[in-house]
């Protein structure tokens, strides 16, 4: 038989090894290009994406408090800014920043290592992504009033405050199809977590709304009748402690000389300290009950000289 021959056993037996090297050659190959492509993620990028998460999910929960205290201050019109919520706006912007570091490391490292991986709608969104949280980013940097940075006119501001707003809930829309097209979320811890920290910063804006002033204070069952015929009422339609008229000594730590012009003045004699409107509110009060029955009439008098007796419990 000739060996030029295709079919002879002599040519099929000498290029059998080179058929098989090659397939193996190509497959290691394939094995190469499918291990470079899943991994998306090298052991420092894993913990910068770490860090990023945890930071987010913090400056979530202080951005969700932050904003139900605005929230609260367009809805009934009024101040609920105090200390606390000053520190938590320092916060947010110290945590911003810190933010920005290891979201710029993770974020083109990931992008980098992901770049031709054969699922181009995860890609795709991965990228929206980036340029999203790089928008929050950069409008928040710009709402700071830092140095040239600042942004001074108003409609600017405007502008940059709700790309601010808005931005966030984009991020976490496409954080979540950008998972969604890649490996499996863990919906149930998630959840967990996001119940817990939920409930806390409900809270948080809860007592952020109340008045510790307020509580236990107790009111009249006459309701705003009680107070009549006088206009004079208190902020909360209830009594105040009778302790808060007694602090003579406690206002005049900042208001000496207003203190000392009280105390030689006639105010300082203006209710039942003085004689003369002792005399008065009784004979009053003794006529009304004849005619009325009842000295509800009195209290005209003493909305302005005698609060502490009318409304102190």
């Amino acid at each position: 038989m000739n060996p030029s021959d295709p079919e002879s056993p002599e040519t099929s037996k000498t290029d059998q090894p080179n058929k098989t090297g090659n397939e193996s050659v190509a497959q290691r190959r394939a094995e190469r290009e499918r291990i470079r492509l899943s991994k998306v993620f090298t052991p420092s990028l894993r913990v910068c994406f770490q860090i990023t998460l945890g930071l987010f999910v913090v400056l979530s929960a202080n951005s969700i408090y932050l904003g139900g205290v605005t929230f609260l201050e367009w809805m009934h019109q009024q101040v609920y800014q105090n200390y606390f919520y000053l520190l938590m706006f320092a916060a947010h912007l110290a945590l911003g920043f810190l933010f920005l570091i290891p979201f710029l490391i993770f974020g083109i490292g990931h992008m980098v290592m992901g770049k031709d991986r054969p699922n181009r709608r995860a890609v795709r969104v991965g990228y929206a992504l980036f340029y999203v949280a790089l928008a929050m980013l950069i409008s928040g940097v710009a709402l700071s009033r830092i140095g040239g940075l600042e942004i001074k006119n108003p409609a600017g501001r405007s502008l940059a405050y709700w790309i601010h707003v808005i931005t966030p809930l984009l991020a976490v829309w496409l954080y979540i199809l950008h998972r969604l097209v890649g490996s499996k979320i863990r919906w149930k811890i998630g959840l967990q977590w996001g119940g817990a920290l939920g409930l806390v910063v409900v809270g948080m804006i809860a007592l952020q709304a109340s008045d510790p002033r307020e509580w236990n204070q107790v009111g009249s069952k006459d309701g705003e009748q009680y107070f009549d015929p006088s206009r004079a009422r208190t902020t909360t339609g209830n009594f105040i402690p009778e302790r808060a008229f007694v602090l003579d000594e406690y206002c005049m730590e900042c208001h000496e000389d207003a203190y000392h012009g009280w105390f030689a003045s006639a105010h300082h004699f203006s209710s039942f300290s003085n004689p003369a409107y002792l005399f008065s509110v009784q004979e009053t009060r003794r006529k009304m009950i004849e005619r009325d029955g009842n000295g509800q009439a009195t209290r005209w008098c003493a909305g302005c000289h005698d609060p502490a007796g009318r409304d102190s419990v």
